[in-house]
């Protein structure tokens, strides 16, 4: 944490033009997040491809009880949320994805809603796509 703040104050010390900063891309890390809040008021926060991935990992991976089967459902329609362009699409793939998942693994459901529903502006495509980022999905550079 102590780090992370050194870095970003140390970038808007020495670059006059840190305030045209539009956007950062970042973990889904709630220390980040706050960090970057404080020195950074203006900008949006958007969600690594990575992490919007790790959803989908922890599924593989069995975190969330959901048979093979169901993984596939799951995660087909968790990337049709992601990948939605318009709102009207996030809605329409969001009541999918509700109600598929409710039916075949309805751990999802309350993981959804606690983790990434109320923060769909850092992950999905169709609020994201409004916003410039150049091109840049992850966090391996600043």
């Amino acid at each position: 944490m102590e780090t992370l703040s050194a870095v970003l104050s140390s970038f808007k010390d020495n670059n006059p033009a840190w305030t045209k900063t539009e956007t950062f891309v970042i973990d889904k890390d709630c220390v980040e997040w706050a960090i970057l809040e404080e020195l950074f008021q203006k900008p949006r926060y958007f969600c690594a491809s990575f992490m919007r991935s790790s959803t989908l990992y922890m599924l593989n991976m069995g975190k969330l009880r959901v048979g093979v089967e169901e993984q596939y459902a799951v995660e087909g329609h968790f990337r049709a949320l992601m990948y939605a362009p318009h709102e009207p699409e996030f809605e329409s793939a969001r009541e999918e994805f509700v109600q598929n998942s409710r039916e075949q693994a309805p751990d999802i459901i309350v993981y959804f809603q606690n983790n990434w529903l109320s923060c769909r502006e850092m992950w999905a495509n169709s609020p994201r796509g409004k916003h410039f980022t150049a091109g840049n999905t992850t966090t391996n550079r600043i």
